[in-house]
């Protein structure tokens, strides 16, 4: 078969698909009330199916209101049963996968079981409806004109191609548990770039500005440590851990100097958290404490291109300004993540986020001076904060929801050269702090022959403090 037709096919195949994603936009209540109609009726007989009566559940409202809010540990139990095997905890056919994450609440691993429904119905279907989209926003796509490359993950818990790595959990007592997370890896970069003088010199292969080819290889072993107290409430937990952000070259630098190769940075982070689950798990916090310090932080310099600048003994030349990544600096960052949802009622729920930072910048190497002084980290703001809010009022012939959030966010420090800003002399280099306030009623209800309707009454930034910001 020749490769035209193939794209053909598989075009008019995927584009068919569309139509069905063009309804999922248009009528986002109806489908998503759908499905999960029609999951509740293929596990009403499973273990969780019969603990929560699914059968007798006829709305998403029913659903919320019957099955609460949880964490991985209130099902772990369930969880490890199906590991060793036992079936229809909760799905009707049999569970052969699971998927396995650190998650963020404690040092364990975490093990998500997946049917074969969920494989052919969520997981293959989004690469399918991911072409499917891509096809039809670009028509004259040849996609499958030429040869492809698929990358997929490996059936290999354990290893990656230039990375071994490992985690384990191990269970003092019952009330704490250690856990322990290595990951070695291995890079290897290649880097090519060719600059013309002009179009025509490109045009004709003639002489580069900049012909260079150059390679990158670096190592790093990183950690985590872990000690987790299990409590009546929830859990309390301290952690050590490592990173790095690789490092590489500068694909807008237009001298030697100006690409690189840059160094990796690295990153040492304590956290300190507790999460808790109070009054009857109606009220669910989570409250982290952290610090973190970086190393060989990455910076972007922008310096003067008329050969001021002497890099490694080089004038450098390079056109309106010259940019550089460099290790330049290392930065402390505090701070304090408070997280909350409180189910006052069973219709009326708040929850609220708050994160304070304490930022700054221990070195800053700005072409051979420290600037540290001079310059706060960009786009950190001291405080950020919201609560939210939802209301939901049954009526004979549908429901009414109120719902809102309210935002404040202090203010930051946008980019700027420090050697040549005076924040006295202005302009102001700082995005103002701002507060928001949105908020919605919605009312659905049921006509008489069965379809659902909604109507929303909204507002955005009602305030009007300036705080819808669009970049």
């Amino acid at each position: 078969m020749q490769i035209p037709l193939v794209n053909s096919v598989a075009s008019w195949f995927l584009k068919k698909r569309f139509h069905q994603i063009d309804l999922f936009l248009k009528y986002p209540y109806d489908v998503q009330n759908e499905l999960l109609v029609n999951l509740l009726e293929g596990a009403k007989n499973t273990e969780l199916g019969l603990k929560y009566d699914f059968k007798s559940i006829e709305s998403y409202r029913e659903f919320a209101n019957r099955v609460p809010v949880s964490t991985y540990e209130m099902y772990e139990e369930l969880i490890d049963r199906s590991l060793k095997g036992e079936q229809n905890i909760f799905w009707p056919k049999p569970i052969k996968w699971f998927a396995k994450s650190s998650g963020t609440t404690n040092s364990k691993s975490k093990f998500i079981p997946v049917s074969g429904a969920s494989l052919e119905n969520c997981h293959y279907a989004a690469g399918k409806d991911l072409l499917c989209m891509y096809l039809n926003n670009n028509p004259e796509s040849e996609l499958f004109n030429g040869k492809n490359l698929r990358l997929g993950g490996s059936k290999e818990l354990y290893e990656e191609n230039g990375a071994v790595f490992g985690d384990l959990s191990y269970d003092i007592n019952d009330d704490w548990t250690f856990g322990l997370g290595l990951r070695y890896t291995e890079e290897e970069k290649d880097f090519a770039i060719q600059t013309y003088s002009s179009e025509a010199n490109k045009i004709a292969r003639g002489e580069t500005v900049l012909d260079l080819k150059r390679g990158f290889k670096d190592d790093n072993l990183q950690h985590k440590i872990t000690i987790q107290r299990n409590t009546n409430f929830g859990m309390v937990y301290l952690s050590h851990s490592t990173g790095f952000r690789s490092g590489g070259f500068n694909a807008r630098g237009t001298t030697l100097q100006s690409v690189g190769p840059y160094n990796s940075e690295e990153v040492e982070t304590i956290e300190f958290g507790v999460r808790a689950e109070l009054l009857e798990n109606r009220l669910i916090m989570n409250v982290t404490a952290f610090t973190n310090d970086y190393t060989d932080k990455q910076e972007v310099i922008v310096t003067a291109a008329d050969g001021s600048i002497v890099v490694e003994g080089v004038p450098q030349i390079c056109g309106t300004t010259c940019t550089f990544v460099n290790n330049a600096g290392e930065v402390s960052i505090d701070g304090l993540e408070i997280e909350g949802v409180y189910m006052v009622t069973s219709n009326f729920k708040l929850n609220t986020a708050i994160g304070i930072l304490d930022t700054g910048y221990d070195e800053y190497n700005y072409n051979g001076v420290n600037v540290a002084g001079l310059r706060d980290l960009e786009f950190a703001s001291d405080y950020t904060a919201s609560i939210g809010w939802e209301y939901i009022k049954s009526l004979n012939n549908g429901e009414l929801i109120f719902a809102g959030n309210f935002y404040a966010m202090d203010e930051y420090a946008g980019t700027y050269d420090p050697t040549a800003y005076d924040p006295s002399q202005g302009p102001d280099m700082t995005v103002d702090k701002h507060e928001k306030l949105d908020f919605s009623l919605t009312y659905n209800t049921q006509t008489s022959n069965g379809a659902e309707m909604t109507f929303t009454f909204f507002g955005n930034d009602i305030l009007e403090e300036g705080g819808h910001i669009v970049r």
